[in-house]
């Protein structure tokens, strides 16, 4: 097979790697584009770890009181107060939830105290716990607080580079026209790195917890793809896109997008407008069968096998 057609099948097989993780959806798409090869730069030693994960494990190991105040003030320094809040809120969730597997296995457990730690039947990858609290935040028109609910439990095994942006979260933008999420950085062609990478949501993105997850999610593929290919022109804007796109409908059941079909076909009809129809020929010879799949993911859930983006 000549070089380029090689190149081309890896990179076919790459993409349709990374939008079908969700058979182990704790993975992060970086995984997924290095092929699970923890020798490559991306998961190795670099700037990008430790990621939130490993911050949480240091402070609940921490010989003592004294020595966790010293290494909270030194992440507040270099994160920020936000980031540190969702980091102890990230720890005390999963205090609660060895606590509660404990008691079951004494028999001492209780529903009314555990049952916010179920998941959500309306966002699945969410306890009821969180939902509730981001509903009631949407409410009552607190949208920094809705997102950071959901970062507080989400971040460190969904978005776990999200600490490479600056500031090291997702802000409410209330300026934003019609657009529900944006994702901008800034590239230094000199040493092919990206910096002040941002992720900013609109009023739009709030219409619902399960719209408003599905739109981060989205939001951090875009901040992925930037730390894989600083430079953004290995694949085409559509490409990009359409990777964002593909993710939300694959990730449907997850996010408790598969529940609103309104807004399940709108991210349909983007993948094809802001996504497919703008990829170069070869990308989209390349990726037409997730293409295909997605839709049927969506000509499912409506129950219209007929119906197209």
């Amino acid at each position: 097979m000549p070089e380029k057609d090689l190149a081309n099948q890896k990179k076919q097989e790459n993409t349709k790697g990374i939008i079908r993780a969700s058979a182990n959806k704790n993975v992060p798409l970086s995984e997924g584009l290095m092929g699970h090869d923890t020798s490559s730069p991306l998961l190795a030693d670099t700037s990008f770890n430790p990621p939130i994960q490993a911050h949480a494990a240091i402070l609940s190991e921490a010989p003592s009181n004294g020595v966790r105040a010293i290494l909270t003030r030194q992440l507040q320094q270099t994160y920020g107060n936000r980031y540190v809040q969702r980091l102890v809120n990230s720890i005390e969730l999963q205090t609660k939830l060895k606590s509660r597997s404990i008691q079951r296995v004494e028999g001492e457990e209780s529903e009314d105290i555990y049952s916010d730690l179920e998941p959500s039947t309306e966002v699945p990858d969410l306890t009821k716990g969180t939902v509730d609290k981001v509903r009631l935040a949407i409410v009552n028109g607190r949208f920094q607080d809705a997102i950071d609910l959901i970062l507080a439990e989400a971040q460190a095994t969904k978005m776990p580079n999200l600490s490479q942006c600056q500031p090291p979260t997702m802000e409410y933008y209330p300026a934003a026209g019609s657009w529900a999420g944006c994702t901008s950085c800034a590239y230094n062609p000199e040493d092919n790195t990206v910096a002040a990478i941002k992720v900013l949501l609109g009023k739009k993105a709030f219409a619902s917890v399960a719209y408003l997850y599905s739109t981060m999610m989205h939001e951090y593929q875009h901040v992925e793809q930037r730390l894989v290919d600083p430079s953004g022109i290995t694949d085409s804007y559509g490409m990009r896109d359409f990777m964002a796109y593909s993710w939300e409908i694959y990730h449907a059941r997850e996010t408790g997008l598969i529940n609103q079909l309104d807004k399940l076909t709108h991210r349909g009809r983007l993948m094809r407008t802001m996504g497919f129809d703008k990829m170069t020929a070869l990308e989209q010879d390349q990726n037409i069968e997730v293409y295909q799949e997605a839709i049927k993911i969506v000509q499912d859930a409506i129950g219209d096998p007929s119906w197209q983006p």
